[in-house]
């Protein structure tokens, strides 16, 4: 339905930036929950949310631009689906399948002049970060020792919908 109202309004289907991803509670390690005691309904809406919820909306939008013989999709992934830091075990697998997704998604689309890039942020300044994340351990496994912030992510993707970007694809920009 989204896309077809986004058709119907503007026409073309340029891009798509694909930021679905979350956590839920239950699929979090802590000291009362340890990995063996995560409850499967909780890892499957992390997976599904994340994954699923980028692999999905590739399928939509990506037909589409398949028939107008071109478009960008950019994922958002996460540093975590390289590098897990934290009790996040659903959310990091989940990120790492939306990698992997990607690049599989990009040898399949550049036929159709199609191009497919990640970008995985890292610590970032948003509402997803509380009291319960562990700022201080994942900021040293960060070389500028700093969170990023949106406007540094919004500026990866800028230049990856750019025409300068034509000839990227199946790149993960960390």
């Amino acid at each position: 339905k989204a896309a077809k109202e986004i058709q119907g309004r503007f026409g073309r289907i340029h891009a798509l930036i694909n930021a679905a991803g979350g956590n839920v509670p239950g699929a979090t390690t802590n000291p009362d929950q340890r990995f063996f005691d995560l409850p499967e309904d909780a890892l499957k809406q992390v997976v599904d949310l994340n994954l699923l919820g980028t692999i999905i909306p590739c399928q939509v939008f990506g037909r589409i631009m398949a028939e107008q013989g071109e478009g960008n999709i950019i994922n958002i992934a996460s540093m975590a689906g390289f590098r897990p830091l934290t009790r996040t075990i659903a959310y990091s697998a989940a990120k790492a399948g939306v990698i992997g997704a990607s690049k599989a998604l990009a040898v399949e689309l550049a036929k159709r002049a199609i191009t497919v890039n990640c970008v995985a942020p890292g610590l970032i300044e948003t509402d997803m970060v509380d009291e319960h994340t562990p700022v201080e351990e994942i900021l040293k496994a960060i070389p500028a020792q700093r969170m990023g912030t949106a406007d540094e992510v919004a500026a990866v993707v800028s230049f990856l919908m750019s025409p300068g970007a034509s000839y990227v694809t199946r790149q993960v920009i960390a």
